[in-house]
Protein backbone atom coordinates (compact mmCIF):
# COMPACT_ATOMS: atom_id res chain seq x y z
CA UNK A 1 0.00 0.00 0.00
CA UNK A 2 2.79 2.61 0.69
CA UNK A 3 4.75 1.68 -2.37
CA UNK A 4 1.53 2.84 -4.46
CA UNK A 5 0.87 5.79 -2.24
CA UNK A 6 4.53 6.80 -3.43
CA UNK A 7 4.17 6.35 -6.86
CA UNK A 8 1.45 7.91 -7.16
CA UNK A 9 2.72 11.13 -5.21
CA UNK A 10 6.10 10.79 -7.51
CA UNK A 11 3.63 10.79 -10.69
CA UNK A 12 1.56 13.68 -8.97
CA UNK A 13 5.07 15.66 -8.70
CA UNK A 14 6.26 14.96 -12.34
CA UNK A 15 3.66 16.04 -13.94
CA UNK A 16 3.21 19.31 -11.63
CA UNK A 17 6.96 20.06 -12.88
CA UNK A 18 6.06 19.06 -16.25
CA UNK A 19 3.27 21.63 -16.86
CA UNK A 20 5.41 24.14 -14.70
CA UNK A 21 8.30 24.17 -17.01
CA UNK A 22 6.26 23.35 -20.15
CA UNK A 23 4.53 26.91 -18.85
CA UNK A 24 8.11 28.58 -18.32
CA UNK A 25 8.85 27.28 -22.05
CA UNK A 26 5.91 28.64 -23.40
CA UNK A 27 6.61 31.73 -21.94
CA UNK A 28 10.24 32.12 -23.06
CA UNK A 29 9.63 30.96 -26.72
CA UNK A 30 6.64 33.37 -26.73
CA UNK A 31 8.81 36.35 -25.39
CA UNK A 32 11.39 34.94 -28.03
CA UNK A 33 8.89 35.29 -30.85
CA UNK A 34 8.48 38.54 -29.74
CA UNK A 35 12.35 40.12 -30.80
CA UNK A 36 12.48 37.76 -33.57
CA UNK A 37 9.67 39.45 -35.22
CA UNK A 38 10.92 42.61 -34.35
CA UNK A 39 14.77 41.99 -35.07
CA UNK A 40 13.05 41.02 -38.65
CA UNK A 41 11.32 43.81 -38.92
CA UNK A 42 14.55 46.25 -38.50
CA UNK A 43 16.63 44.07 -40.61
CA UNK A 44 14.31 44.69 -43.43
CA UNK A 45 15.61 48.05 -43.60
CA UNK A 46 19.12 47.51 -42.78
CA UNK A 47 18.79 48.79 -39.40
CA UNK A 48 21.62 45.92 -38.70
CA UNK A 49 23.32 46.93 -34.88
CA UNK A 50 19.55 47.12 -33.50
CA UNK A 51 18.62 44.19 -35.49
CA UNK A 52 21.49 42.09 -33.86
CA UNK A 53 20.70 43.12 -30.51
CA UNK A 54 17.06 41.61 -30.90
CA UNK A 55 18.11 38.69 -32.72
CA UNK A 56 20.52 37.82 -29.89
CA UNK A 57 17.62 38.41 -27.62
CA UNK A 58 15.58 35.72 -29.14
CA UNK A 59 17.93 33.03 -29.30
CA UNK A 60 19.14 33.65 -25.92
CA UNK A 61 15.70 32.85 -24.78
CA UNK A 62 15.02 30.05 -27.05
CA UNK A 63 17.36 29.41 -29.98
CA UNK A 64 16.00 28.93 -33.58
CA UNK A 65 17.46 28.22 -37.26
CA UNK A 66 16.22 31.04 -38.45
CA UNK A 67 17.06 33.35 -35.20
CA UNK A 68 20.78 31.93 -35.62
CA UNK A 69 20.74 32.78 -39.29
CA UNK A 70 19.22 36.06 -39.36
CA UNK A 71 21.72 37.39 -36.69
CA UNK A 72 24.49 35.95 -38.38
CA UNK A 73 23.09 37.77 -41.64
CA UNK A 74 22.81 41.28 -39.05
CA UNK A 75 26.45 40.38 -37.60
CA UNK A 76 27.63 40.54 -41.55
CA UNK A 77 25.19 43.31 -42.58
CA UNK A 78 27.61 45.37 -39.83
CA UNK A 79 30.55 44.40 -41.19
CA UNK A 80 31.42 42.43 -37.64
CA UNK A 81 32.45 39.10 -40.06
CA UNK A 82 34.07 37.90 -37.05
CA UNK A 83 30.89 37.65 -35.05
CA UNK A 84 28.93 36.38 -38.16
CA UNK A 85 31.14 33.46 -39.18
CA UNK A 86 30.50 32.73 -35.18
CA UNK A 87 26.67 32.85 -35.41
CA UNK A 88 26.47 30.45 -38.72
CA UNK A 89 29.24 28.52 -36.49
CA UNK A 90 27.14 27.57 -33.86
CA UNK A 91 23.93 27.19 -36.63
CA UNK A 92 25.56 24.04 -37.56
CA UNK A 93 27.00 22.82 -34.67
CA UNK A 94 23.67 22.66 -32.75
CA UNK A 95 20.89 22.10 -35.59
CA UNK A 96 23.59 19.76 -37.77
CA UNK A 97 21.07 17.65 -39.69
CA UNK A 98 18.13 19.51 -38.92
CA UNK A 99 19.32 22.35 -40.97
CA UNK A 100 17.34 20.75 -44.12
CA UNK A 101 19.67 20.83 -47.61
CA UNK A 102 18.30 24.86 -48.70
CA UNK A 103 19.22 26.29 -44.96
CA UNK A 104 22.70 24.34 -45.50
CA UNK A 105 22.61 25.59 -48.93
CA UNK A 106 22.63 29.15 -47.66
CA UNK A 107 24.57 28.71 -44.78
CA UNK A 108 27.76 27.09 -47.15
CA UNK A 109 26.94 30.43 -49.54
CA UNK A 110 27.22 33.30 -46.72
CA UNK A 111 30.36 31.75 -45.25
CA UNK A 112 32.34 31.65 -48.78
CA UNK A 113 31.19 35.27 -49.34
CA UNK A 114 32.52 36.21 -46.49
CA UNK A 115 35.66 34.27 -46.76
CA UNK A 116 36.37 36.33 -50.29
CA UNK A 117 35.84 39.20 -48.67
CA UNK A 118 37.31 39.28 -45.13
CA UNK A 119 40.78 40.45 -44.14
CA UNK A 120 42.82 40.00 -40.81
CA UNK A 121 43.91 42.91 -38.75
CA UNK A 122 46.22 42.25 -35.71
CA UNK A 123 46.27 45.25 -33.06
CA UNK A 124 49.42 45.35 -30.89
CA UNK A 125 48.63 48.40 -28.24
CA UNK A 126 51.31 48.79 -25.42
CA UNK A 127 48.71 50.16 -23.00
CA UNK A 128 45.88 47.33 -21.60
CA UNK A 129 42.82 47.93 -21.27
CA UNK A 130 42.12 50.42 -23.80
CA UNK A 131 38.45 50.59 -25.96
CA UNK A 132 39.07 49.37 -29.71
CA UNK A 133 36.22 51.03 -31.73
CA UNK A 134 36.29 50.17 -35.78
CA UNK A 135 33.88 52.01 -37.52
CA UNK A 136 31.71 53.24 -34.88
CA UNK A 137 31.34 49.94 -32.82
CA UNK A 138 33.69 48.44 -30.28
CA UNK A 139 35.61 45.64 -31.04
CA UNK A 140 36.51 44.81 -27.29
CA UNK A 141 39.82 46.30 -25.14
CA UNK A 142 43.14 45.54 -25.69
CA UNK A 143 45.35 43.46 -25.53
CA UNK A 144 43.65 42.04 -28.75
CA UNK A 145 44.15 38.09 -28.47
CA UNK A 146 42.74 37.55 -31.41
CA UNK A 147 43.28 39.10 -35.21
CA UNK A 148 40.21 41.31 -35.74
CA UNK A 149 38.59 39.81 -38.78
CA UNK A 150 37.25 43.07 -41.38
CA UNK A 151 36.12 43.01 -44.48
CA UNK A 152 38.16 44.32 -47.21
CA UNK A 153 37.90 48.18 -47.95
CA UNK A 154 38.96 51.41 -45.43
CA UNK A 155 38.07 51.25 -41.78
CA UNK A 156 38.10 54.21 -39.06
CA UNK A 157 40.19 52.64 -36.20
CA UNK A 158 39.52 54.65 -33.08
CA UNK A 159 41.75 53.84 -29.40
CA UNK A 160 40.75 56.00 -26.58
CA UNK A 161 42.07 55.65 -22.77
CA UNK A 162 41.49 57.83 -20.03
CA UNK A 163 45.08 59.76 -19.67
CA UNK A 164 46.48 59.24 -22.94
CA UNK A 165 45.70 61.13 -26.35
CA UNK A 166 42.79 59.58 -28.32
CA UNK A 167 44.49 57.66 -30.96
CA UNK A 168 42.87 57.70 -34.42
CA UNK A 169 43.64 56.71 -38.30
CA UNK A 170 42.06 54.57 -41.16
CA UNK A 171 43.08 51.54 -42.09
CA UNK A 172 42.94 49.92 -45.67
CA UNK A 173 42.78 46.49 -46.12
CA UNK A 174 42.59 44.08 -49.48
CA UNK A 175 40.56 40.47 -49.44
CA UNK A 176 42.70 38.18 -47.73
CA UNK A 177 45.19 40.72 -46.22
CA UNK A 178 46.69 40.24 -42.40
CA UNK A 179 48.20 43.62 -41.53
CA UNK A 180 49.54 44.25 -38.25
CA UNK A 181 49.55 47.48 -36.50
CA UNK A 182 51.59 48.57 -33.05
CA UNK A 183 50.18 51.51 -31.37
CA UNK A 184 52.28 53.50 -28.67
CA UNK A 185 49.26 55.42 -26.64
CA UNK A 186 50.91 59.21 -26.13
CA UNK A 187 49.96 60.65 -22.58
CA UNK A 188 48.00 63.64 -21.92
CA UNK A 189 50.04 66.37 -20.77
CA UNK A 190 48.46 67.65 -17.66
CA UNK A 191 49.39 71.96 -17.27
CA UNK A 192 49.98 72.96 -14.00
CA UNK A 193 46.60 74.32 -12.14
CA UNK A 194 46.81 78.30 -11.88
CA UNK A 195 45.78 79.16 -8.66
CA UNK A 196 43.72 82.21 -8.18
CA UNK A 197 44.58 85.40 -6.50
CA UNK A 198 42.55 86.33 -3.67
CA UNK A 199 40.30 89.51 -4.50
CA UNK A 200 41.28 92.38 -2.69
CA UNK A 201 39.23 93.09 -0.15
CA UNK A 202 36.40 96.15 -0.07
CA UNK A 203 36.77 98.67 2.53
CA UNK A 204 33.44 99.47 4.20
CA UNK A 205 33.43 102.84 3.07
CA UNK A 206 33.20 104.23 -0.23
CA UNK A 207 36.38 106.30 -0.76
CA UNK A 208 35.08 109.88 -1.04
CA UNK A 209 35.10 111.24 -5.00
CA UNK A 210 38.35 113.49 -5.76
CA UNK A 211 37.52 117.22 -5.92
CA UNK A 212 38.01 118.23 -9.62
CA UNK A 213 40.37 121.27 -9.68
CA UNK A 214 39.23 124.10 -11.99
CA UNK A 215 42.26 124.90 -14.53
CA UNK A 216 44.46 128.27 -13.74
CA UNK A 217 43.92 130.34 -16.36
CA UNK A 218 47.24 130.93 -18.50
CA UNK A 219 49.50 133.43 -17.35
CA UNK A 220 51.15 135.76 -19.83
CA UNK A 221 54.82 135.94 -19.64
CA UNK A 222 56.24 139.69 -18.74
CA UNK A 223 58.07 141.24 -21.62
CA UNK A 224 61.49 142.32 -21.02
CA UNK A 225 61.40 145.96 -20.67
CA UNK A 226 58.69 145.13 -17.63
CA UNK A 227 61.42 142.59 -16.16
CA UNK A 228 64.59 145.30 -16.93
CA UNK A 229 62.08 147.68 -15.07
CA UNK A 230 61.35 145.72 -11.97
CA UNK A 231 64.57 144.32 -11.76
CA UNK A 232 66.53 148.10 -11.39
CA UNK A 233 63.79 149.76 -9.45
CA UNK A 234 63.85 146.89 -6.74
CA UNK A 235 67.64 147.44 -7.09
CA UNK A 236 67.50 150.91 -6.74
CA UNK A 237 64.76 150.82 -3.84
CA UNK A 238 67.35 148.39 -2.00
CA UNK A 239 70.62 150.97 -2.76
CA UNK A 240 68.11 154.04 -1.58
CA UNK A 241 67.18 151.86 1.72
CA UNK A 242 71.10 151.26 2.26
CA UNK A 243 72.04 155.25 1.98
CA UNK A 244 69.32 156.05 4.09
CA UNK A 245 70.55 153.77 7.04
CA UNK A 246 73.91 154.74 6.00
CA UNK A 247 73.17 158.37 6.34
CA UNK A 248 71.02 157.49 9.72
CA UNK A 249 74.46 155.74 11.15
CA UNK A 250 76.47 159.02 10.08
CA UNK A 251 73.73 161.48 11.74
CA UNK A 252 73.73 159.12 14.87
CA UNK A 253 77.82 159.43 14.94
CA UNK A 254 77.64 163.24 14.44
CA UNK A 255 75.05 164.08 17.63
CA UNK A 256 77.68 161.89 19.73
CA UNK A 257 80.30 163.57 18.30
CA UNK A 258 78.56 166.86 19.40
CA UNK A 259 77.88 166.10 23.18
CA UNK A 260 81.68 164.78 23.68
CA UNK A 261 82.88 167.36 21.52
CA UNK A 262 81.70 171.14 23.15
CA UNK A 263 82.68 173.71 20.88
CA UNK A 264 83.72 171.64 17.97
CA UNK A 265 87.42 170.62 19.49
CA UNK A 266 87.49 166.77 19.91
CA UNK A 267 90.19 165.07 21.76
CA UNK A 268 92.57 162.60 19.65
CA UNK A 269 90.57 159.62 20.99
CA UNK A 270 87.05 160.80 18.93
CA UNK A 271 89.26 160.70 15.51
CA UNK A 272 88.36 157.02 14.43
CA UNK A 273 84.41 158.13 15.53
CA UNK A 274 85.21 161.55 13.19
CA UNK A 275 86.43 159.33 10.53
CA UNK A 276 83.55 156.87 10.61
CA UNK A 277 81.66 159.37 10.57
CA UNK A 278 82.79 160.65 7.11
CA UNK A 279 82.93 157.09 5.88
CA UNK A 280 79.25 156.70 6.02
CA UNK A 281 78.07 160.05 5.20
CA UNK A 282 80.03 159.70 1.89
CA UNK A 283 78.51 156.01 1.19
CA UNK A 284 75.39 157.40 2.12
CA UNK A 285 75.48 160.32 -0.74
CA UNK A 286 76.87 157.44 -2.99
CA UNK A 287 74.20 154.99 -2.74
CA UNK A 288 71.42 157.78 -2.33
CA UNK A 289 72.45 158.93 -5.69
CA UNK A 290 72.98 155.82 -7.68
CA UNK A 291 69.57 154.23 -5.71
CA UNK A 292 67.49 157.33 -6.96
CA UNK A 293 69.18 157.09 -10.33
CA UNK A 294 68.35 153.35 -10.70
CA UNK A 295 64.75 153.86 -9.23
CA UNK A 296 64.08 156.03 -11.34
CA UNK A 297 65.56 154.82 -14.22
CA UNK A 298 62.96 151.58 -13.72
CA UNK A 299 60.28 153.22 -13.06
CA UNK A 300 60.91 155.39 -16.41
CA UNK A 301 60.90 151.58 -18.08
CA UNK A 302 57.76 150.37 -15.92
CA UNK A 303 55.80 153.41 -17.07
CA UNK A 304 56.91 152.54 -20.82
CA UNK A 305 55.77 149.24 -20.73
CA UNK A 306 52.33 150.05 -18.65
CA UNK A 307 51.43 152.30 -22.05
CA UNK A 308 52.26 149.40 -24.24
CA UNK A 309 50.28 146.49 -22.17
CA UNK A 310 47.01 149.22 -22.26
CA UNK A 311 46.95 148.76 -25.66
CA UNK A 312 47.43 145.07 -25.74
CA UNK A 313 44.45 144.30 -22.47
CA UNK A 314 47.78 142.92 -19.88
CA UNK A 315 46.93 143.49 -16.50
CA UNK A 316 48.51 146.57 -14.88
CA UNK A 317 51.52 145.79 -12.33
CA UNK A 318 51.99 149.54 -9.97
CA UNK A 319 55.39 149.68 -8.41
CA UNK A 320 55.63 152.07 -6.04
CA UNK A 321 58.58 153.81 -3.85
CA UNK A 322 57.90 153.22 -0.49
CA UNK A 323 60.09 155.35 2.30
CA UNK A 324 59.55 155.87 5.89
CA UNK A 325 61.34 156.38 9.14
CA UNK A 326 64.91 154.77 8.66
CA UNK A 327 63.72 152.45 6.06
CA UNK A 328 63.12 152.85 2.06
CA UNK A 329 62.10 150.40 -0.73
CA UNK A 330 59.65 149.46 -3.38
CA UNK A 331 55.88 147.81 -3.07
CA UNK A 332 54.46 146.09 -6.40
CA UNK A 333 50.92 145.47 -6.96
CA UNK A 334 48.81 144.05 -9.28
CA UNK A 335 48.08 140.83 -11.02
CA UNK A 336 50.56 138.13 -12.12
Amino acid sequence: MRRVVAVTLAILVFGLCHAVCAQADDSQKAEARKHFDAGKGLLKVEEFVAAAAEFEESVRLFPTRNGLFNLANAYKGMGRYDKSLKAYERLRTEFGDRLGKEMERKVAQEVKDIAAMRAWLILKVDQPQAPIDIDGLRYGESPMREALVLGAGSHELKITLDGFEPFLTEVTLLAGDRQTLSVQMVPVEVEAPIEDEPEPEKADTEPEPTPELEPLPAKKGWSGLRKGGAAITCIGSTALLGGILTGVTALTIGSSLEKDCPDGICTPEKSDQIEGMGNHAIAADVLLGVGGAMFVTGMVMLIVDKKRRKQENISDVVIAPLTGPSMGGAVITGRF
